[in-house]
């Protein structure tokens, strides 16, 4: 399963690296412990239809499939930069890949 985020991320339990994301934000692995906790810390990933629960939290609005911004982490709001080809937005604060994605949007 592929994940997408930026930098390490740290294994409290085991006091070393979980994984570390590639310089294009991507990790992947088939361990399901390492996909278990990823799922539970929030990363995105390529999931199975079956694996994937939206919860009331999620940025994904259920009733029209359109996505809540303000939901959204920044490391989320830069993977949806990337996937709608935008340029630009990697020095972008999170009120700012809001604001770029709004526009986009309009």
């Amino acid at each position: 399963m592929r994940f997408y985020g930026h930098g390490k991320v740290w294994d409290k339990e085991r006091s070393k690296a979980l994984c570390a994301f590639d310089k294009n934000g991507e990790y992947e692995t088939e361990d399901e412990r390492t996909i278990a906790l990823l799922k539970q810390g929030g990363y995105l990933g390529d999931y199975d239809s079956a694996d994937f629960s939206v919860n009331e939290d999620s940025p994904v609005n259920d009733n029209s499939g359109e996505v809540d911004l303000e939901k959204m982490s920044y490391t989320d709001l830069k993977v949806l930069c990337k996937e709608k080809g935008l340029k630009g937005y990697g020095k972008l604060n999170t009120d700012q890949l809001r604001a770029l994605l709004e526009m986009k949007e309009s």
